[in-house]
């Protein structure tokens, strides 16, 4: 059963991955639209343990549901920083920040809603998904544009540009 688990996340994980890299066709863009969902992944996974979960069979079956859920908070912020070096403006556009976060707070909500269950199980998911969640909205919104500035030359010109016209 453990073994299908992981199967199951690693599956997920080649997914998207595959479906990422055939949306950006770029190597080092697609690895930095999967860094939130990796970073995030990893952070909550860590943080379990401060909150007295471990995982089991009620909730590691969440895994694959984070990295579906939160693959796409680092694809549309990347996606938005190639459009903006192809086409023009601002390369962190307010409104893709404000729609990422959005996006990611319904999914908090919708996740954050089995916290409230009696079941210990439904609430130990509850608290994995929420947790996966959050840490890969802060990825995305917090490490990725920093990573984006520092990786990409033409980002960082161009945000330096903007700078100085502020």
């Amino acid at each position: 059963m453990e073994d299908a688990y992981r199967s199951g996340a690693l599956y997920a994980f080649v997914v998207v991955t595959v479906i990422s890299g055939l949306m950006i066709r770029r190597l080092r863009e697609t690895v930095l639209a999967l860094t939130p969902l990796v970073l995030g992944t990893l952070w909550a996974i860590g943080l379990l343990p401060i909150f007295g979960v471990k995982l089991n069979l009620a909730n590691v079956w969440g895994v694959p549901l984070i990295i579906g859920a939160s693959a796409e908070y680092g694809l549309n912020v990347v996606m938005r920083a190639t459009e903006a070096r192809a086409h023009g403006g601002p390369v962190f556009a307010r409104s893709t920040i404000l729609a990422v976060a959005f996006n990611g707070l319904s999914t908090i909500t919708g996740f954050g809603s089995l916290l409230v269950a009696h079941h210990r199980g439904m609430r130990s998911l509850g608290l994995l998904l929420t947790l996966g969640s959050v840490t890969s909205l802060v990825a995305a919104l917090v490490v990725l544009p920093v990573l984006i500035r520092l990786l990409d030359p033409a980002v960082r010109r161009a945000v330096d540009a903007g700078d100085r016209c502020a």
